[in-house]
């Protein structure tokens, strides 16, 4: 698409025009009859690309913009001398200064018209390099200069030696800066050139390498000038360039075309090989690299696969993941993917699934098709519900649901009786209210899960083996607690719960409490009831004694009373007391 607008009134008249080429578009902006001043916009795929281009168009048209012919060119036309990956690179690497000035001021940079000025000064640097005639050189030695000037780019040459490996031990005749960017600094980063390392401090870096990048693609298509091709050279001979006066050069222009290096190697897609990767034994395939971006379609050919792990960095997944049948056990991690890919859905005989993304905000009805499904772990995402569709897995024990966005327990999990372990962890919940409902469980895990008060309807969890409550703002415990009669280990821990009540004496089956870091003042006497218990952790309370229903528990094999406020004659007396009663007890608590 290539578009040019006119508005004229009584004060103006202007001109817009928008060309686009693949994924960057160009527009330009003036005054009639001007050349104007142009910005360069890159963006990730040509559609993205398009659809904003005719978004901009179609504002302009609104304020009254008309559209006019495209007036004839009477100079020679541009030549073009960045790519498209410089954009891109430009478009990444623009968010690594530290300084947003820095980075606006990039964004906002003529590119080809710096890019004009650096052809032009490394055209005239062949030319009177081919005048001086030195001889036949081996190698140009290109050299960011952060040594004298700070803000150019320097030649060398060496006429000793072609051997890249060895370059300018013994031939430097002349070094000379050719590519000055003093004008850009001064005039785009509103910077004064002199000590600009010191100034821009981590970001002088940045600008460095965007400089370094921008020059050498536009020093390699010097080489095909006239200037260049006079300069006397030998066979091969080398290009290289190094980013700091001390470094270490790489090659960049290779006459041979043996070696060749990649000028943007964080912009290649990196692939693997997953024959290398399947492990036949264990019809498993494992793959551990977050910077890789691309699963190959040919996943899809492993169709006796059992076990697929990508921890990766990749924004979908190819659609043969769904011919995986025999799949029972799939694990993804990728920060990229947005949305849950639909074709796990289609994995009949999925087991265990793993998926994590930080930004999964919603999950398909279509999950109910994984009905062989025994362990969901949704960890890690922005969900704020589930649909209704989940009830299909009646295979489900294990769901995991921490870290995300949940308010309250998803109603699609009322009457999942099949649910035996619960992790709701890192949600800001507002209440529990239904969580009566899954009346199978055994195990729930609930963190850091922003109530104020825990629901009466626990009581209704018969099952309930283990239940963990940490760090929430609660200040009483129900009496229902003690309806949870296959209680075998229960931790209320960082609350401000001041008592337990009296429905403790009630679990008879639990062997483990853990109590510690709340606000407890007294433990009520029926806790001498909780006949099976071996361990009692109540650290870090505000007890001042003990009850004398303690000394009834015969089976108690460790007791942690650290941090309370005991007197030194009670923590005399309870020491005495507990060896005497309980012999073997091992005991924490400070002398």
């Amino acid at each position: 698409m290539k578009k040019y607008l006119t508005y004229q009134d009584e004060g103006s008249n202007k001109f817009w025009s928008i060309d686009v080429s693949g994924s960057t578009f160009t527009v330009t902006f003036g005054k009639v009859g001007s050349s104007g001043q142009s910005s360069v916009k890159t963006f990730d795929d040509e559609q993205e690309c398009l659809k904003e281009a005719e978004k901009l168009l179609r504002e302009k048209l609104k304020k009254g913009y008309l559209e006019a012919e495209w007036p004839e060119q009477k100079t020679e036309p541009i030549i073009k001398f960045l790519s498209d990956s410089f954009h891109r690179f430009l478009k990444a690497k623009v968010k690594d200064f530290e300084e947003s000035k820095y980075a606006k001021a990039f964004q906002k940079i003529n590119w080809e018209k710096e890019a004009d000025q650096v052809f032009q000064s490394v055209c005239s640097y062949w030319a009177k390099l081919a005048k001086k005639n030195p001889g036949p050189i081996g190698i140009f030695d290109i050299r960011w200069d952060d040594a004298a000037t700070q803000y150019s780019i320097e030649f060398d040459y060496d006429t000793e030696s072609n051997d890249p490996k060895n370059a300018m031990e013994e031939g430097c005749v002349d070094n000379e800066p050719v590519i000055d960017f003093s004008n850009l600094i001064r005039k785009d980063l509103k910077e004064e050139p002199e000590g600009i390392w010191e100034t821009m401090g981590d970001d002088y870096t940045v600008m460095q390498n965007i400089l370094c990048r921008m020059s050498t693609e536009v020093i390699l298509q010097t080489l095909k000038e006239n200037s260049f091709l006079q300069i006397q050279k030998q066979k091969p001979y080398y290009l290289m360039l190094a980013y700091y006066h001390d470094e270490e050069s790489t090659v960049i222009f290779d006459s041979s075309g043996k070696i060749q290096n990649s000028l943007y190697p964080e912009l290649e897609k990196k692939s693997i090989n997953l024959n290398k990767l399947y492990d036949s034994e264990d019809q498993s395939i494992y793959v551990d690299d977050r910077k890789l971006e691309e699963i190959p379609d040919e996943i899809g050919n492993y169709r006796d696969l059992e076990t697929l792990s990508l921890y990766t960095n990749v924004a979908k997944l190819p659609n043969t993941i769904g011919t995986l049948k025999n799949l029972s056990d799939l694990t993804i991690y990728s920060k990229k993917l947005a949305e849950f890919p639909i074709e796990i859905c289609k994995l009949i005989n999925l087991k265990y699934l793993y998926i994590r993304t930080e930004k999964i905000d919603k999950l398909p009805e279509d999950i109910g098709n994984l009905v062989s499904l025994n362990h969901l772990d949704l960890c890690g995402n922005k969900l704020k519900d589930l649909p209704k569709s989940i009830q299909k897995l009646t295979l489900l024990k294990q769901l995991n649901l921490g870290e995300n966005k949940f308010e309250t327990i998803p109603t699609a999990l009322f009457g999942m009786n099949s649910i035996e372990e619960l992790d709701i962890r890192n949600n800001p919940f507002k209440n529990l209210d239904g969580i009566g409902n899954i009346a199978g469980l055994k195990n729930i895990q609930m963190d850091s899960i922003g109530i104020q008060e825990l629901t009466p309807e626990i009581g209704q969890l018969k099952s309930c083996e283990y239940f963990d409550l940490n760090e929430v703002e609660i200040e009483e415990i129900p009496k229902e607690i003690g309806d949870m009669d296959s209680m075998y280990s229960l931790t209320i821990s960082k609350t401000k719960v001041r008592s337990l009540p009296d429905t403790i004496g009630k679990l008879k089956n639990c062997k483990r409490l853990d109590i510690q870091h709340n606000q407890i003042e007294f433990l009520p006497e029926t806790i001498g009831s909780m006949e099976r218990l071996e361990e009692l952790y109540a650290g870090y309370n505000k007890l001042t004694d003990l009850p004398e229903s303690i000394y009834q528990l015969k089976k108690l094999k460790e007791i942690n009373l650290w941090g309370n406020s005991f007197s030194p004659n009670q923590k005399a007396k309870i020491l005495s007391r507990l060896k005497e009663t309980i012999p073997g007890i091992k005991i924490s608590i400070e002398k």
